[in-house]
């Protein structure tokens, strides 16, 4: 469910700037799918080296498709069109925060156990 890019931005671990709230988290605690794990917001941080490698990089997966009739392949053509048109809608993001700031913060929902 998560997005390809956000998972490229978060495993680009030399783009994280250090120090100056770059990795400011803000407890929201929530039932997580396990029953009892407490979950918070975290914003991370990418400096504009990152940003390039990862839209250089990763760009969006355009989805497959083709006409059909059948209502579940539909489906799964809507499901993955959807997920491509928030990819693209994260890297535009990026892409226009690395102009305007020079860096990009987005925030991530981690558990306890990930953090």
């Amino acid at each position: 469910m998560g997005s390809g890019s956000k998972k490229a931005a978060e495993t680009e671990g030399n783009g994280w700037m250090e120090g100056s709230g770059s990795k400011e988290a803000k407890m929201k605690v929530s039932e997580s799918a396990g029953g009892n794990g407490k979950t918070k917001m975290v914003t991370r941080r990418l400096d504009k080296m990152s940003i390039d490698i990862i839209l250089k990089d990763h760009p969006p997966f355009k989805p497959f498709t083709y006409t059909t009739h059948n209502p579940f392949i539909q489906c799964m053509f809507a499901s993955d069109i959807a997920q491509y048109e928030v990819d693209c809608e994260f890297h535009e993001y990026l892409r226009r925060q690395s102009i305007i700031r020079g860096y990009a913060e987005y925030q991530l929902e981690v558990t306890d156990d990930e953090n």
